[in-house]
């Protein structure tokens, strides 16, 4: 690239002068606010009824594939625990240790 002024050649080309504007930033105007967007209830509720959705028909194909009733049953029982364990308690989801403790205890407490 070759930089010329005047038809003179000019290489490396001179710094740039840069001028700042001496006006204080408090003389800028307020910025407002703006309220924050509603949630989006239905993406939310949609999303949890997937995850449930997926989780029950992922039970029925275990149910399918199954050797014998009795798997079919003791699955079934420990997942429907587990989903109640972790939608009807969610003050003990403080840590994964406690989640998976109380679900443990549902299950055992419905066989």
């Amino acid at each position: 690239m070759e930089m010329s002024s005047q038809g003179e050649l000019m290489w490396p080309p001179p710094a740039s002068v840069v001028q700042t504007s001496a006006t204080p930033a408090a003389a800028a105007a307020p910025v407002e606010k703006l309220p924050p967007p509603e949630p989006n209830y239905f993406a939310a509720y949609a999303k949890e009824s997937g995850l449930y959705t997926a989780g029950l028909a992922s039970l029925v194909g275990l149910g399918i594939a199954a050797p014998n009733s009795a798997f079919s049953q003791m699955l079934s029982i420990f997942s429907l625990a587990g989903i109640a364990g972790t939608t009807l308690l969610p003050a003990v989801r403080t840590g994964e240790g406690d989640c998976r403790i109380v679900c443990v205890t549902i299950v055992l407490s419905c066989v």
